[in-house]
């Protein structure tokens, strides 16, 4: 499972090149690793979405286009999709 991370200084992380307050994303043995060392902390939590929400637009988008919508798509991609569909 992959964490989101903000590099604290200057670093390199894999092949990227990080300068402070940069966020990537780091395994989760990296990250906690990181996280000892001082190099990075953990970024800022991802706000849940409602469940009631995203399985309306799923339904919804079923409805609309035929065939069931990708499980990764966020909120504003199925909106999105669906908004292309009807055009």
């Amino acid at each position: 499972m992959k964490k989101k991370m903000i590099a604290n200084r200057p670093m390199t992380y894999g092949t990227r090149r990080l300068k402070a307050d940069d966020e990537f994303t780091a395994s989760r043995r990296d990250a906690a690793l990181l996280v000892r060392i001082g190099r990075a902390r953990y970024g800022a939590a991802a706000e849940a979405k409602p469940v009631e929400d995203m399985t309306e637009l799923r339904r919804l988008y079923q409805e609309k286009v035929g065939k069931r919508p990708f499980p990764g798509w966020d909120a504003a991609e199925l909106r999105e999709r669906m908004a292309e569909a009807k055009g």
